[in-house]
């Protein structure tokens, strides 16, 4: 299962784990045989649960928060749990 979050982020899964993967937006070289690159992806972690990859996908999207005061923080936290809720909810 590969599944699109946002942007460049994914969760793909096999029959042990969940792996939260980013798009660099670069094409790796052909392998022989092949004309086109795959793209290549930055693994952020593998979770034994989708929620642990969740998770782990909020606490990138803090990190990258531009809030300067404690009030933006925690706005921008909310929003970003906001949209993971919304994703999820049937």
């Amino acid at each position: 299962m590969k599944v699109h979050i946002e942007g460049g982020f994914y969760i793909e899964s096999d029959d042990r784990e969940f792996t939260l993967k980013e798009y660099s937006g670069a094409i790796g070289k052909p392998a022989k045989g092949e004309t086109e690159g795959k793209p290549i992806f930055k693994t952020h972690g593998h979770y034994p649960t989708v929620l642990g990859a969740a998770r782990k996908f909020l606490n990138l999207k803090i990190d990258s928060s531009e809030a300067t005061n404690l009030r933006e923080l925690i706005a921008d936290v909310e929003a970003i749990r906001e949209y993971i809720k919304s994703q999820i909810d049937f």
